[in-house]
Order: C-alpha cells, then sequence, then structure tokens
C-alpha cells in the first residue's frame, strides 16, 4: 500500500486507497460477521478488529477479499483470501507480491482462480493506479 498505492491489478482486484480503507473494512468485516453468525460452518475467521482477525485490503470483481490475518507484527502478516461464495482459503506461504507472482505463472495461491501457466507474464502483471494515489 506505501509503496504502489490503491488501484486495479490485471482489471481484477481492486487495492483500497488509505482514504476508504477503513469505510470498507468496517462494511466488508460487518457483512461477515453477520454471515458468521447465520451460517458459523462456513464462516470460520475472525475478523478485524477481533483478535487475528482477517482485515481486507482489496476486492476482486467477483466480490471475493485480499486480506491480513493480525496476528502478530503487522510485517508478518499472512494473506487470505476469503472467497464470496466459498469458505476461506489457507493464508499463503508468502507475502502479497509473492502470491501475485505465483498467479501470475499459473500457480494459484489458495483461493484465487486459476491462471493459464502460458500466459505472458508481463501482460498478466498489470497495474492502474487510482488517479492521485501514488502511494507514498
Amino acid at each position: 500500500m506505501d509503496r504502489y498505492g490503491a488501484g486495479e491489478w490485471r482489471g481484477w482486484l481492486t487495492f483500497f486507497s488509505r482514504d476508504e480503507l477503513a469505510e470498507r473494512v468496517e462494511l466488508l468485516t460487518g457483512i461477515y460477521r453477520d454471515l458468521r453468525e447465520q451460517f458459523p460452518d462456513f464462516h470460520p475467521l475472525a475478523a478485524w478488529p477481533e483478535p487475528g482477525g482477517f482485515l481486507p485490503f482489496a476486492l476482486s470483481v467477483d466480490g471475493d477479499q485480499l486480506a491480513w490475518l493480525t496476528v502478530g507484527d503487522p510485517d508478518t502478516w499472512r494473506v487470505v483470501v476469503v472467497p464470496r461464495d466459498d469458505e476461506p482459503g489457507r493464508p499463503w506461504r508468502g507475502g502479497l507480491v509473492d502470491g501475485l507472482l505465483s498467479w501470475c505463472r499459473g500457480f494459484s495461491p489458495q483461493g484465487m482462480p486459476n491462471t493459464d501457466p502460458l500466459s505472458d507474464l508481463l501482460e498478466l502483471a498489470t497495474f492502474k493506479a487510482e488517479e492521485g494515489d501514488s502511494g507514498r
């Protein structure tokens, strides 16, 4: 977020700006908590600000959330996908950039849709910054 700012990655994943982060987190985690109350077997995660809760920072065009699991030091928070219509995946082994790079190469991190491993990596790795938001 500090380095790249808000924007759209691959025309599929929108990273929230600092200005909209609090509002989006409140909305998305509130919806998740309501669903967890109704269907606890399908919504096992705690939602921020609960201890260890997930903190969404990006949303796919399909309504899937990319989130940090807020366990321990923020520099070590792991990424998890919270799908719109499925149970959350396991936390990614590496960080966000490693996961997205693997995804471009055709190795889908837990919870991400499959990509074509024969696709051109540079073509897949597009990022359109939100106007007026350049990170730092």
